[in-house]
């Protein structure tokens, strides 16, 4: 059997809290990223547009915590 480890709710807490405000801002970002992509390259080209939030959002995964394992 493997013993458990302590746990601080205050150290659960403050993870949950820190991955909620992550994705409360991805989901306020994600949505106007095309929007933003287009106004500020001046491209309305759809194709250089996705290429381009693709090279914003490629970064995204890389900083999971699965990827460093």
């Amino acid at each position: 059997m493997h013993a458990r480890l302590p746990t601080s709710r205050l150290a659960l807490s403050a993870l949950l809290a820190s991955a909620f405000v992550v994705a409360l801002g991805y989901g306020i970002v994600l949505p106007v990223l095309p929007m933003m992509v287009e106004r500020l390259a001046g491209s309305t080209d759809p194709a250089f547009n996705a290429r381009q939030i693709g090279f914003l959002t490629l970064p995204l995964p890389w900083g999971s915590p699965r990827s460093q394992a």
